[in-house]
């Protein structure tokens, strides 16, 4: 199974066309809510904008033996409750690495707390949790 490196929470990115850099703006580690932001009735959420950015480095178990695997992003709310979740391709068939970008297109906010966005591929008959980073949502003292 491939292993993921590292998962960094973003506004946004880059990738240089001509040197193939990669560029991460805007790290996200914690995001600050107004004090007067209606709270979501319990059980839901609500749309935060601007979305942001899941982007990751995965690397072959073994150098020599290629691999092609689907993978997905689970995110959780503070109290655990799976909220949202991307799929994507993972493919090292031709590449000893692998540069995985999955785009949220806004921010699914259900209350203050820690929220976890979850790597997992999918091996066997299930899913496998490869590595997660988490971003903490705080209201705004007034």
């Amino acid at each position: 199974m491939p292993s993921l490196k590292w998962i960094v929470i973003a506004h946004s990115f880059a990738i240089d066309r001509a040197t193939n850099n990669l560029s991460i703006f805007n790290q996200i580690d914690e995001i600050q809510v107004p004090a007067d932001a209606v709270e979501p009735e319990k059980g839901k959420h609500s749309a935060l904008t601007p979305g942001l950015v899941a982007v990751m480095l995965w690397a072959r178990s073994d150098s020599k033996k290629p691999e092609a695997v689907e993978g997905r992003i689970v995110v959780s709310s503070p109290t655990a409750k799976m909220i949202g979740q991307a799929a994507f391709k993972l493919d090292l068939l031709e590449t000893l690495r692998n540069r995985t970008i999955v785009t949220f297109p806004f921010f699914a906010y259900s209350g203050p707390g820690e929220y976890s966005f979850t790597a997992q591929i999918k091996g066997g008959a299930g899913w496998r949790a490869a590595g997660s980073a988490t971003i903490e949502v705080k209201k705004l003292d007034v």
